[in-house]
């Protein structure tokens, strides 16, 4: 039986979560874990999420986000950014404004948004259907709290590489409504910290 607390150390768990060859195992197990356990290990929840989105039942990983979101009000910062993040990504009409009012203006509450939306990005998890609305919403969410400057050696910080990546993502969307996207983010005094990369 695991406990919430520490649960990520148990003898097989990691493995189950890590290694390929248990996937199935993994299939089974990953929702039940995540409705029953809302307090884990940020990095074990963050990965959790990620297999949530390419084994699970999307519908029921959603109920269970917002059952967390909803039920639990003392959670670490990032353990809440990662269930708000996974509930808007499911269902963004529903969640955008819930998600942008805690991220509000802190690099603390951005942060770990835009690593996790890099990494589930970066999945090519064929799953996850992020709009051009939803991407510039991420972008006008992050951007601002990392300012796009350059060290000595002419190299852009890490975080602000995965912000480029999103902006990328949202230019390779050829449609009218990413094409309006931009044309919205262009108009958002703060954006010019990033007009470089608006196009």
């Amino acid at each position: 039986v695991l406990e919430e607390s520490g649960s990520e150390k148990k003898p097989g768990f990691r493995e189950i979560l890590y290694k390929p060859e248990y996937d199935l195992i993994l299939q089974a197990i990953v929702l039940p874990v995540l409705r029953v356990f809302p307090h884990l290990n940020k990095y074990f929840l963050r990965n959790l999420l990620y297999a949530a989105f390419r084994y699970s039942s999307l519908s029921e990983l959603l109920c269970i986000c917002q059952q967390h979101i909803d039920l639990e009000k003392n959670m670490p910062v990032a353990n809440r950014v990662y269930w708000l993040s996974t509930a808007y990504l499911l269902s963004p009409e529903e969640h955008e404004t819930i998600l942008f009012d805690y991220v509000g203006r802190t690099r603390e509450k951005a942060l770990p948004l835009l690593d996790y939306v890099d990494a589930l990005m970066s999945s090519g998890d064929q799953r996850l259907n992020i709009t051009s609305d939803m991407l510039a919403n991420l972008i006008y969410m992050v951007a601002p709290k990392f300012k796009p400057v350059r060290d000595k050696f002419g190299n852009l910080d890490d975080n602000v590489q995965k912000i480029i990546r999103l902006f990328d993502a949202l230019h390779s969307d050829k449609s009218t409504s990413a094409r309006q996207a931009i044309s919205k983010l262009r108009k958002i005094r703060v954006m010019r910290l990033y007009s470089d990369y608006l196009g």
